[in-house]
């Protein structure tokens, strides 16, 4: 199954179950946890990192994506 299909398949089970979906681009999550639309990914996770803490265990690039980009909704919500 291809991204976009998995998608496609999110989104309608979500819809089904009543769920809100949002979606941020790359420049409004760099916005929310950098404050600058044009930080480099090193930038957007060091800045994920001491927002929320993180102790010395390595994650992943999609992990902190992932933590990034609830940050962003948090930060849309205010």
């Amino acid at each position: 199954m291809r991204v976009a299909e998995a998608r496609g398949v999110v989104i309608y089970e979500a819809a089904r179950a009543g769920l809100s979906v949002y979606e941020y681009t790359p420049l409004q999550v760099k916005i929310a946890v950098t404050g600058w639309g044009r930080a480099d990914k090193k930038s957007v996770m060091n800045m994920v990192s001491k927002l929320i803490q993180l102790k010395n265990k390595k994650y992943s690039d999609d992990e902190l994506d992932a933590v990034a980009i609830g940050l962003t909704h948090l930060a849309s919500a205010r």
